[in-house]
């Protein structure tokens, strides 16, 4: 998988994804990754119930009826002695191991292309038919699964992320989907799109 290229500063107490992104590091700057085919999987077992945290347990699976989406979540990590952060293969999507898992208390980070060039959609692509109350489905390892509900859907031009708002400490279970190519409406300028949700 690509690596960032930028240092992930120390002064910020975030997830991985969220140090490169306060430090101005570019949708594009993440770099492009390989298509891959997501591994078929059996019936998911029953949604976790509502307002209780789950414990520890990374995703492997997300769902977005919305936009037609059911691929693979990977794992991505600190490379290069922790300089340097992985993203995720162009038609899949990444979770960010330094943020909570699904169903914890805290904010669960994942990333995806919203495309790599215009011929090159990704995973996330259609991401602005998002609206308030679309639900996001992200299954885990242990096989329960989370539903988070959409409440916003923004997008930041590069060097403008407001990193301590996106990121900011919370109490109950949430997911940051975030963008790292490709612009959420034609004419965007290189930056990316945040959609903020909460547990059901």
């Amino acid at each position: 998988m690509p690596t960032t290229t930028l240092s992930r500063p120390r002064r910020f107490a975030t997830a991985g994804v969220a140090a490169c992104l306060a430090a101005g590091v570019g949708a594009m700057a993440f770099g492009a990754g390989a298509t891959t085919t997501a591994p078929r999987e059996s019936a998911p077992p029953a949604a976790a119930a509502a307002g209780a945290p789950l414990p520890a347990s990374p995703p492997s699976r997300i769902v977005i009826e919305r936009l037609d989406l059911a691929t693979k979540v990977h794992e991505l990590r600190a490379a290069s002695g922790g300089t340097t952060l992985t993203l995720p293969p162009l038609r899949a999507t990444g979770w960010d191991a330094t943020s909570a898992t699904p169903g914890q208390v805290g904010i669960t980070v994942v990333t995806g292309y919203i495309a790599r060039t215009a011929k090159q959609p990704g995973a996330l692509h259609g991401m602005s038919r998002l609206r308030e109350g679309d639900v996001v489905t992200l299954r885990r390892q242990d096989r329960r699964t989370v539903d988070y509900r959409v409440t916003g859907v923004a997008y930041y031009p590069q060097g403008k992320f407001p990193a301590a708002e996106v990121f900011a400490t919370t109490s109950r279970p949430e997911l940051r989907l975030i963008s790292t190519g490709g612009p959420l409406h034609p004419g965007d300028p290189l930056g990316n799109a945040v959609v903020t949700a909460v547990a059901d």
